[in-house]
């Protein structure tokens, strides 16, 4: 059974090459040896291990998977992936999310401004206000 789908794989894998010599112009047949990348993209490395961009953004601000930076790009070495996922399986990292604590969904009021309570009618309107 496995080997019918492997069969299929290379079957398919012929045909896409034949569809891509022909595009090129009928050329000559070249052995190409897809190398794998070797960094990723974050919203790749999210997907690799199947997790969303914002935690893939935490995860690199916590320092649990390294990046690279080149130029302003940043990406995300495989190598350092699987250590990530070694980590974790090994329970040596653990990940918590910021957004978990009870403080983190409460706004703060900006620093300075003070929110009108009742009885600051004359401090706001410039006198006692009249009662109708």
């Amino acid at each position: 059974m496995h080997e019918a789908l492997f069969v299929n794989m290379d079957t398919t894998a012929d045909v896409r090459n034949q569809a891509r010599r022909a595009a090129d112009g009928g050329g000559t047949a070249r052995t190409e040896t897809a190398m794998p990348p070797m960094l990723l993209t974050i919203p790749e490395a999210a997907r690799v291990l199947a997790v969303g961009r914002t935690t893939m953004y935490e995860l690199i601000a916590a320092g649990a998977v390294e990046v690279v930076h080149i130029g302003r790009s940043a990406r995300v070495p495989i190598a350092a992936l699987e250590a990530f996922v070694e980590r974790m399986r090994s329970g040596t990292v653990t990940v918590s999310s910021p957004t978990a604590s009870p403080a983190a969904g409460r706004r703060r009021a900006a620093p300075g401004r003070r929110v009108p309570q009742r009885g600051d009618q004359g401090r706001l309107f410039g006198g006692a206000r009249q009662q109708t």
